[in-house]
């Protein structure tokens, strides 16, 4: 007997994984623990016939010949398979895990161990039946579908992958149906969702950790409410910060901490594995017991600052040393040096000190004013918005957009060592793996 299992409060992605597990093993007891999340128990209430599971008291272990466990290697997440997982050192049946998390401490060592950092599980499944050539039904082909799309955010979370893109596009060739997968990634809050995330909404505060600010609330609710991991990435969405901590506590003396991120720096599920929970790099959560949330949130900060996140800093990003100019130099002598160093503007300096900013654009002004005989400082920019070498990319980004400039002069202690321009900054965020 095969058995096919995933963590508790399973989403689309380990729901999609476990029926991808089923057909490549031309098929096993699907078991599911308690709660599921919403999308899955939707989902599952009108595909029951098609999609059957069971609990783990419901099988003869005995007979159990293959467990294959997806989406988590963590023990402390396979509470629905407890006695299975009591019996896997014994080795009495084969063990298979498939799994995109990184490594803990509590980790299930099976006979065969397929692990790659993809943005789904489901990808590498899927990659599998590929290969093996596989034809997937309609219906299996839409649910592995929304486990891609659920877990890499349709594609659009910083540690998606383009096997992830492949797998999905290859489930469309197998039927996949967009109007079903639509329907069940449309988030529908509800109302104790809704009360939820007003209360997160009321409460969230930015605070600066070791330079980068990053948004904290704590909610107290009045009763269990299910879904908070959607009311979390709801809130996110909502307040478009990098990442979001909510500590909720619910009556009794158990707080449980949900982080999301969408910034590539933040590796939330590493942060919650240090605490004792579990998660991936966008999502993850920890629960304490016999704790206050003031000590809750004192031992995330601790972490965050023992570990801190590491985005790309300015510094790392900018030119330097800075060619620059004196605001007496002619325009006509200007005109030629930016198209000797290819440059669209230069900063402008005067015994040392940063006193303005002029562009390509100020020069060609000046010609159409018929001002082209005259000095750089006739031209120049002089409320020029700078940028400090520490500063988060991020940051500079922003100041970018907000004052419409194409340069900014990074400044330390006052001092003039580095010029970032758009270039600078597309280039990092368009390289792999790097940016934000």
């Amino acid at each position: 007997m095969i058995v096919i299992a995933t963590h508790d409060h399973a989403d689309f992605d380990a729901f999609a994984a476990m029926v991808a597990a089923r057909r490549l093993h031309g098929g096993g007891h699907m078991v599911l623990g308690r709660p599921v999340s919403d999308y899955v128990h939707a989902f599952l209430s009108l595909h029951k016939e098609h999609f059957t599971v069971c609990k783990e008291s419901d099988l003869d272990l005995d007979q159990v010949t293959k467990l294959v466990v997806v989406d988590t290697r963590d023990i402390r997440r396979l509470k629905n398979i407890k006695e299975l997982v009591k019996r896997a050192p014994e080795r009495t049946f084969d063990l298979e895990v498939w799994d995109h998390h990184c490594a803990s401490g509590d980790d299930l060592v099976g006979d065969r161990n397929y692990v790659e950092p993809l943005g789904a599980v489901t990808t590498l499944l899927v990659e599998r039946l590929r290969a093996e050539d596989h034809q997937i039904p309609e219906i299996e082909a839409t649910v592995l579908a929304l486990g891609i799309h659920a877990d890499t955010g349709s594609l659009t979370f910083p540690y998606t992958t383009p096997r992830d893109a492949e797998a999905l596009s290859w489930l469309l060739f197998q039927g996949a149906n967009l109007k079903m997968i639509g329907h069940y990634l449309r988030t529908r809050l509800k109302p104790a969702q809704r009360d939820a995330l007003l209360a997160v909404m009321a409460k969230v505060q930015v605070q600066p950790i070791v330079g980068v600010e990053i948004a904290f609330a704590e909610v107290q609710l009045d009763r269990q409410v299910t879904g908070l991991a959607e009311v979390t990435s709801e809130a996110l969405k909502a307040g478009g910060h990098d990442a979001l901590f909510v500590l909720y506590k619910v009556r009794g003396n158990r707080i449980t901490v949900i982080g999301r991120a969408t910034a590539r720096w933040m590796d939330i599920g590493a942060l919650m594995r240090r605490l004792g929970g579990g998660g991936h790099r966008g999502a993850g959560a920890v629960t304490f017991k016999a704790i206050s949330p003031d000590e809750a949130r004192g031992r995330l900060q601790a972490e965050l600052s023992r570990e801190p996140p590491q985005p790309a800093r300015v510094s790392d990003v900018m030119s330097t040393p800075v060619e620059t100019v004196a605001p007496e130099l002619p325009l006509t002598e200007l005109e030629r040096l930016l198209s000797e160093l290819g440059h669209t503007g230069m900063p402008v300096v005067r015994r040392g000190k940063l006193v303005g900013v002029v562009s390509k654009r100020d020069v060609q002004r000046a010609h159409r004013r018929g001002d082209s005989h005259r000095q750089v400082r006739s031209c120049m920019s002089q409320n020029v918005a700078t940028i400090a070498a520490d500063a988060p990319l991020d940051a500079a980004l922003h100041r970018m957009v907000a004052k419409d400039v194409g340069r900014l002069p990074v400044l330390t202690d006052g001092k003039l060592v580095g010029i970032l321009t758009r270039t600078d900054v597309l280039r990092v965020l368009y390289a792999p793996g790097k940016g934000e």
